[in-house]
């Protein structure tokens, strides 16, 4: 079995009725997928939209509803490491653990084609990004991965490298240590700018 995850929280935001039908599209053509959705955070009317998606799309055996889990689960690596392709498709987003997390594992990823991302979430590269209100163009991207074990494999190998460049904190810690000196050495006249770099700098310090 292919498991496709969706790793996002229950909520319209991040599109998981988008996911659904773009799964749907991929479950025509690959039987033996399936589809895992988690349960956090939700917003209860949300929910049954999405149950009541999944029933008449006839996909009640196909689409796995991990209801009621607790946030963080300690076993998300487990899922990841289970997965073929993770899905992230929220409207806007910062840099997700999610994605770091499916990188760090070797876990494909299909993420939201956003400015936010560049350099990080890279189109070809380290994943591939869809316009999330497309299902057929998730669907398609989806099989791709799938189907090309040359792609799947490249994506794997530069997610893990971007990981350890992007996503280890001591290293990152560092990196904005540097910033807040090189910064306040720059503006040592204004003392607004001194305030606001040194409640920055404590809030990562207490990450």
């Amino acid at each position: 079995m292919e498991v496709i995850l969706s790793a996002r929280a229950l909520k319209p935001f991040y599109r998981i009725h988008k996911i659904i039908q773009a799964f749907a599209a991929v479950q025509r053509q690959r039987p033996q997928t399936a589809l895992v959705i988690l349960d956090y955070l939700s917003q209860d009317d949300y929910r049954q939209q999405i149950q009541q998606q999944i029933q008449d799309l006839g996909l009640t055996h196909q689409v796995y509803l991990f209801e009621n889990m607790p946030c963080p689960f300690e076993q998300m690596p487990e899922l990841y490491a289970a997965s073929s392709v993770m899905v992230s498709i929220p409207e806007e987003d910062g840099m997700p653990n999610s994605i770091y997390e499916a990188f760090a594992v070797g876990c494909p990823v299909v993420a939201s084609d956003l400015k936010t991302y560049d350099g990080v979430v890279d189109h070809e590269d380290t994943c591939l990004r869809v316009n999330g209100n497309h299902p057929a163009e998730i669907a398609v991207t989806i099989l791709r991965i799938l189907e090309n074990s040359s792609l799947r494999d490249r994506l794997i190998r530069n997610g893990r490298k971007k990981v350890k460049t992007h996503g280890d904190l001591p290293i990152e810690m560092q990196k904005m240590e540097q910033l807040y000196y090189q910064l306040l050495s720059q503006s040592k006249h204004q003392s607004k700018i001194h305030q606001t770099l040194g409640t920055i700098y404590n809030f990562f310090t207490y990450l």
